[in-house]
This record gives structure tokens, C-alpha cells and sequence, in this order.
């Protein structure tokens, strides 16, 4: 399970094709409701909106 408004990814060796990581990233936000936020070498940082975040402490619940 995935938890958390930030999530760090790291993908496989077999994933170091860009067209192959562009998929498995597609493919985890689709999975998790998450949008990409950036890709470098084989980590993938994942924005996801947490529905029960405060919006007077979150700065991440306003931009999104």
C-alpha cells in the first residue's frame, strides 16, 4: 500500500529505457491517484492529494 502525499520511487533495472519508465510511471498514477512530478535515472517522485490534509497546514493541499 501506498502512503503519504510524496512518494519516492525506485525502479528496477529493467525499467532504464525511458519509454519502459514512462510507462511503469503512468502506470503507478493510474494505480494510485498520484500525478508524476519528476523522473531522474530510475527514481520517480509521485505527488498523490491527501483528502484529510488541513488546508491551513498543508501547503500541498492548496496547489493541488
Amino acid at each position: 500500500a501506498l502512503h503519504g502525499p510524496l512518494m519516492r520511487v525506485r525502479a528496477g533495472e529493467a525499467v532504464l529505457a525511458e519509454d519502459v519508465r514512462a510507462a511503469v510511471a503512468e502506470a503507478l498514477c493510474e494505480a494510485s491517484g498520484a500525478r508524476l512530478v519528476q523522473s531522474i535515472g530510475n527514481i520517480l517522485l509521485l505527488l498523490r492529494k491527501n483528502p484529510d490534509a488541513d488546508p491551513r497546514l498543508s501547503n500541498l493541499q492548496r496547489t493541488l
